[in-house]
């Protein structure tokens, strides 16, 4: 009995030894942890397209809130602060911005001077109009007729603009938003164009998708007629203006008199015949 029982006594159970070697690194070493979950800040802001409410397919946020584009800015610049700022707030994004199904625009980024990012639509920046309280309300539209919605691909729904301007020969007379002369043509009667073909190429009518607006006091009547391929040429008083290719730069008045059929519009949309 004596003998059977010794090597019981003094033999090292091998688990207790493979145990102890287990247990080491357990104790030095952090438990695996899983990866961290993405930061929802990261997230960039989304843009859709919203239909209804008379303008079509325009722009919006991911709670369908109108976007605007302000004619003051330049691309990839905002010109809008202070109390602009307060009307007119910007649409912000914490990471890079999320074009929806039907946005054909470029979406991109701005950082603003405070160092927030701001979204922009074909690099210009995009804004929300205070008063807009419910999804599709379009408020901003034509503010000060320097705000407007964006088109589902980034152009604004602007309208022509028919402003006054001085011109020291001529005296008051008509342009366009960019202070570009405006012409009439002896050839066209009221409500009808009368140039076409190569007569285009000189004179380009002056067109719009969104209808026309005056800048500041003029007491001429601006309106639209469709021409024979669609589009939608400028009136004044009723007559289709027209630039003259030529005229490069803001007041030229190049095309007076041309043919004895040309004449720049006056401030009331009568013909400057001089």
């Amino acid at each position: 009995c004596t003998d059977s029982e010794g090597p019981t006594a003094t033999s090292v159970p091998p688990t207790a030894t493979s145990t102890t070697v287990a247990v080491a690194p357990t104790a030095t070493q952090p438990a695996p942890t899983a990866p961290p979950a993405p930061e929802e800040d990261d997230a960039g802001a989304a843009v859709g397209v919203h239909s209804g409410g008379g303008l079509g397919d325009i722009l919006v946020d991911a709670d369908r809130m109108t976007l605007y584009i302000f004619d003051n800015d330049t691309e990839g610049v905002s010109n809008c602060s202070g109390g602009c700022l307060d009307a007119w707030p910007p649409f912000l994004s914490e990471g890079d911005p999320v074009a929806g199904d039907g946005v054909t625009a470029v979406v991109g980024t701005i950082t603003r001077d405070d160092g927030t990012m701001q979204v922009t639509v074909n690099g210009f920046p995009a804004y929300y109009w205070q008063n807009d309280s419910a999804a599709g309300d379009t408020g901003g539209q034509a503010r000060g007729n320097v705000w407007w919605v964006f088109n589902a691909d980034g152009s604004p729904q602007r309208p022509a603009k028919v402003a006054a301007a001085e011109n020291a020969t001529l005296g008051s007379i008509l342009v366009d938003g960019a202070g570009l002369t405006l012409y009439i043509f002896d050839n066209d009667t009221e409500g009808v164009s009368n140039c076409s073909g190569g007569c285009l190429g000189a004179w380009p009518p002056l067109l719009t998708d969104y209808g026309v607006v005056a800048l500041g006091d003029i007491t001429a009547e601006l309106g639209t007629i469709t021409r024979d391929d669609g589009t939608m040429q400028v009136t004044v008083n009723g007559f289709p203006a027209y630039y003259w290719q030529n005229d490069a730069a803001a007041g030229d008045t190049g095309g007076q008199a041309r043919g004895n059929v040309w004449w720049v519009f006056g401030e009331d949309g009568t013909a400057i015949r001089n």
